[in-house]
């Protein structure tokens, strides 16, 4: 049973370091391309950036499953009264948590390998966003792709209006075509 604590504590310690976008609307939606008519270039870089949103979604989804796993322990087919099969009632519990410990690893490895896959996209995106050597559009897209606040909230924390954050955003998606592969 020790063996699964640790595999534990470091998943919700990484949980709590990892996700930050999840229920956030930072990322650039389809509606919001249409509505600001942006340019092809500027929508391809828009979905460049939204890749480490769309990561940290599908962190948050593997991370809801595993919940969901660990909350059904159900030892399937043990029945306290007796025993199971021809089993004794401890056998049987033993191999069911033996199953359920293994599938737990599998999760947890699927977990992890998404874990490093949002820190490294996270990482590149930083990094492309630091080469626009302008604070303002720099922040702008931090707030927006990695942070994941809302456009207004967004302009509300630069201290722009709603209007002239969205002109600055345009701006920066521009220059960062340039850097997008």
């Amino acid at each position: 049973m020790p063996g699964i604590i640790v595999p534990i504590i470091i998943t919700l310690v990484s949980a709590a370091v990892i996700v930050h976008c999840a229920g956030n609307k930072g990322y650039v939606s389809d509606e919001e391309w249409r509505k600001d008519e942006m340019t092809d270039k500027q929508r391809v870089t828009a979905k460049w950036l939204n890749r480490a949103f769309e990561a940290n979604i599908k962190l948050k989804a593997l991370r809801a499953y595993r919940h969901s796993i660990a909350g059904s322990v159900g030892l399937k087919g043990v029945k306290y009264g007796g025993s199971t099969g021809g089993e004794s009632n401890e056998n049987a519990m033993e191999l069911a948590l033996a199953e359920y410990c293994d599938e737990l690893a599998d999760i947890d490895k699927e977990i992890n390998a998404q874990v490093l896959r949002v820190r490294e996209l996270d990482e590149e995106i930083r990094g492309g966003i630091r080469r626009l050597h302008d604070s303002r559009l720099e922040s702008i897209l931090i707030y927006r792709h990695l942070a994941c606040i809302e456009p207004g909230k967004a302009a509300k924390a630069i201290g722009y209006s709603s209007r002239h954050e969205r002109r600055l955003y345009s701006e920066a998606l521009e220059k960062m075509s340039a850097y997008v592969r």
